[in-house]
């Protein structure tokens, strides 16, 4: 059977088969609903097979202790009261489903209209055919994550090194443990001439001799240095950078 499939299909009996599901969100999700324009809502692709007869279909979402705090679905519209007349009238009607969405989004809002609070949930999907039949994924975990990853960078007493005692420049900074910290000296026109990363870890102190990533040692000159990250949920740290850093190896005659 496919890893894709969650119930056995068969098309030759498609009226009387559970809903089979295939969608492809099967990882650990992150976003952050703080509508900054980057991954502020949950997308995921979704298939249900035979779909024509497909009544009702919902995204249920649950905090971790297993409460739901938000569904999203359609189904078929019934009438509220059933007469003699529209009981056959409905028998003898062409059998529809409701349209099934090539993918469903998430914003973050409850059923209560509050935004949900920064934290593991999980979300599966049931849907029903024409015959009764209920199908249900697994279910799967989305996190929220709103908060920017934090760094502290210090900025040096003497910009100035390059010779000597000098010979290296210290950078002091902390911060948050973050997928991956970037690390970057820049020359005077903005190009990148060397960079440190931290993965799995917070950014720490390290030393610069001049060389750059091929190992040679840069021109005499200004430099800035900067750090950043960006955490799997879109969140980019505040800006901290070092300007007016003067590399100068060459001695005087």
């Amino acid at each position: 059977m496919s890893n894709k499939s969650f119930f056995v299909k068969a098309a030759a009996f498609v009226l009387f088969c559970i809903p089979a599901f295939v969608f492809a969100e099967k990882k650990e999700k992150y976003f952050s609903p703080n509508n900054d324009g980057v991954q502020d809502e949950f997308v995921i692709p979704l298939k249900i097979n035979d779909r024509r007869y497909i009544t009702s279909w919902q995204l249920v979402i649950t905090d971790e202790s297993g409460k739901v705090v938000r569904t999203i679905g359609n189904k078929v519209a019934l009438p509220q009261k059933l007469n003699f007349k529209t009981f056959f009238k409905q028998l003898g009607s062409v059998k529809t489903g409701v349209t099934v969405p090539a993918s469903v989004s998430w914003n973050g809002a409850m059923d209560n209209g509050e935004t949900a609070p920064d934290g593991t949930y999980f979300y599966y999907f049931t849907a029903t055919d024409d015959n009764g039949n209920v199908g249900k994924t697994d279910s799967y975990p989305v996190v929220i994550d709103t908060v920017s990853p934090v760094v502290a960078l210090s900025q040096p007493a003497d910009k100035i090194f390059g010779e000597g005692v000098k010979s290296e420049l210290k950078i002091s900074q902390t911060g948050s443990v973050e997928d991956e910290w970037t690390g970057r000296f820049k020359n005077a026109s903005g190009e990148v001439v060397k960079t440190f990363k931290w993965t799995s870890a917070e950014p720490s102190d390290f030393k610069w001799n001049g060389t750059d990533d091929n190992g040679r040692f840069v021109p005499d000159g200004v430099y800035s240095y900067d750090v950043s990250a960006v955490d799997r949920a879109g969140n980019v740290s505040e800006p901290a950078a070092i300007t007016n850093i003067i590399y100068s190896a060459e001695k005087p005659a």
